[in-house]
């Protein structure tokens, strides 16, 4: 599987290095370079090209890494943070920013980022069932899609939340949703999914489930209203 990457970093240096590092790994496929946040965000909003990689600086002109990766959050499957400092790794992972690497960059480095990626996007699913199959341990587990209650996103990891149990994988909420049976779940937040069948009600903040309350983001109100039919 080639994945398709995207670099935006103010650091011309930085972008020669990460673009040679790029070109010399198997699988990998060099969308765009951008020096301009704003620039990158208004083309990848416009592109119907997936991304799979975004390589993205933390100080940067107009618009800082963080604040990109809020506005960008449902396009990009993993998000690698390049950055000369290590203040923002708590906010990084806030965010579900997959790996952090602090210039100047190694190959070596970052070429572990990218297996990380890969054991991410490469979790398999059978789309023809509502199942869902997750590593634990050496061994690759089943979840049936019914017992799922909702999935939340905790750091750089996501707890899958059952009738019976909790299951925590190292994974971004993102790249799981792929992975889920179409139109059997809905994105109720940037940290929430939730199965819809197991909504008891709703309100203007938030979905009510058997044991809990999952918060509504502003950003998912109005997708996730037209998904559930509301009047």
């Amino acid at each position: 599987m080639n994945f398709n990457c995207v670099i935006i970093d103010d650091d011309t240096p930085c972008q020669r290095i990460t673009e040679e590092f790029i070109r010399k790994t198997s699988g990998l496929n060099l969308l765009h370079t951008f020096s301009s946040p704003i620039e990158a965000l208004n083309i990848i909003n416009k592109s119907n090209v997936p991304i799979d990689i975004l390589f993205v600086d933390i100080e940067m002109p107009d618009m800082n890494g963080i604040e990109l990766i809020q506005s960008l959050q449902n396009k990009i499957k993993a998000i690698i943070l390049t950055t000369s400092h290590k203040d923002f790794a708590t906010e990084a992972f806030e965010n579900h920013v997959l790996d952090y690497l602090v210039k100047p960059l190694t190959y070596p480095r970052f070429y572990k980022a990218i297996q990380k990626v890969q054991e991410l996007i490469n979790i398999p699913p059978l789309q023809h069932e509502d199942v869902l199959f997750i590593k634990e341990g050496s061994q690759r587990i089943k979840i049936n899609g019914p017992d799922i209650i909702y999935l939340k996103a905790e750091g750089d990891y996501v707890s899958i939340y059952t009738q019976s149990n909790t299951h925590t994988i190292y994974a971004t909420l993102t790249a799981i949703e792929e992975k889920l049976f179409p139109h059997a779940y809905a994105r109720a937040h940037r940290s929430y999914i939730v199965r819809i069948d197991k909504i008891q009600a709703i309100d203007d903040m938030a979905i009510s489930l058997k044991d809990t309350s999952i918060p509504i983001g502003p950003k998912y109100k109005d997708a996730l209203y037209k998904q559930l039919n509301m009047i």
